[in-house]
């Protein structure tokens, strides 16, 4: 292998995470980003040799390589992408694959595929949904498909983006960094930060032709001009897609599933009205689902769905009053956990959450026998609150401003 890194220029500036700083031994063939403006620490024409001098087996380069991508950058947005995609039920998103942007995207020579859409509209279940699908599609083939998901919580420089990428591209294929194509989701654009925005729009009008973009966000009118030879899509939750939705979330919930088994007529009749109610909303269904899940009846069902609201503030508010009508025990430790989400600087791991709640703030106590398991503290939290095997998170970014505006 090469030992030098060569690069004909490095621009950064203070406090911005230097996603290459400190690189020896290490040289990119064929690969080039420029920087997309200041204060930005992203290597100009940088050369990664790989093939110079022979390595001593399979085992050693790869090795090698798996070094080099933690080097890079610890952002995996793994977790993110597999978190979404579970959400999805099967044949979700069938309508957007088969758009004639989207052909376009795939099969001729648009270069940029940008679906905007309102929040909670579903965008991020669908950047996650084709990813899976370019995967079992194009990997096969030899195309890689990296990705991105901006995050609120997570106020990541220009830099950390592209090292993730160049990350993904190092560990798709250690034997080769020669691509032809290559496939880029990049989810939720919109919660980055301003200049990260139109960093990431540069950079990806940039990139060689045969590159395919993905990017999802709500409308960003003043930014669209950043970038050439694109195609918008609008974003909206077709009916079909709620009713999958709506299938999945009975089958998960023993009580509904129990309650509509063999009523037809009955799951029909939820399915329709959630379609109407939801307005095309994701967020809306899955916050009415779960104000549905302790019915005990057909006629509580129903008459607790007719009095559901429809708007996502009016549902969020709803949700907080189901959460103050359980009981002061479970009341108090969904609200505590709700101000921990609300106020965390990062997002919090599942554990350190369990432990900042096991403090007794007025005794300034911590009594591990206070610990409260994920699946409680999602259940007290109404639906405001979901978790993966890493973290607790708010449903969404809406309920996050919504809930720190009336704090």
């Amino acid at each position: 292998m090469d030992d030098t890194i060569k690069s004909n220029h490095a621009s950064g500036g203070s406090g911005d995470h230097q996603a290459f700083a400190g690189a020896s031994n290490f040289g990119i063939t064929n690969a080039s980003f420029n920087s997309a403006g200041k204060n930005m620490t992203v290597y100009e024409n940088c050369t990664i040799s790989l093939n110079a001098a022979p390595i001593a087996n399979e085992d050693a380069n790869i090795k090698t390589f798996q070094e080099i991508a933690n080097w890079l950058t610890k952002t995996n947005f793994r977790n993110i992408d597999s978190e979404a995609l579970s959400k999805s039920a099967a044949g979700t998103g069938l309508w957007f694959m088969q758009t004639k942007e989207y052909h376009c995207w795939t099969r001729e020579g648009l270069k940029v595929l940008w679906g905007t859409g309102m929040p909670g509209a579903g965008k991020t279940i669908l950047s996650s949904i084709v990813i899976d699908q370019l995967r079992k599609e194009c990997s096969p083939r030899g195309i890689p498909i990296i990705f991105a998901y901006c995050r609120y919580t997570e106020k990541y420089p220009t830099s950390q983006f592209l090292a993730a990428w160049i990350r993904q591209l190092l560990e798709y294929d250690p034997a080769t960094l020669h691509f032809g194509r290559v496939y880029i989701v990049l989810d939720g654009l919109d919660e980055a930060l301003e200049d990260v925005k139109a960093r990431l729009l540069e950079v990806v009008d940039s990139l060689p032709s045969e590159t395919r973009t993905l990017i999802m966000s709500r409308p960003l009118k003043s930014f669209e001009y950043l970038v050439q030879n694109v195609a918008f899509i609008d974003i909206m939750v077709r009916n079909e897609d709620i009713e999958l939705f709506v299938d999945k979330k009975i089958a998960q919930i023993p009580r509904l599933r129990t309650l509509l088994a063999g009523k037809d007529d009955e799951r029909e009749r939820l399915c329709t009205t959630m379609k109407e109610k939801s307005r095309g909303m994701f967020l809306v269904a899955s916050l009415q689902i779960e104000a549905l899940k302790r019915s005990m009846s057909i006629k509580a069902l129903f008459q607790a769905l007719e009095t559901l609201p429809s708007g996502v503030d009016d549902l969020y508010k709803h949700t907080l009053e189901r959460i103050e009508a359980q009981g002061e025990p479970e009341a108090s430790l969904a609200k505590r956990a709700i101000v921990w989400l609300v106020f965390a600087f990062r997002p919090l791991p599942t554990n350190a959450l369990q432990d900042a709640l096991a403090i007794d703030v007025e005794r300034g106590v911590f009594d591990k026998d206070d610990i409260v398991c994920q699946e409680f503290l999602i259940d007290v939290c109404c639906g405001l609150v979901f978790g993966t095997s890493f973290a607790l998170r708010l449903i969404h970014y809406t309920a996050h401003d919504f809930l720190k505006a009336g704090c």
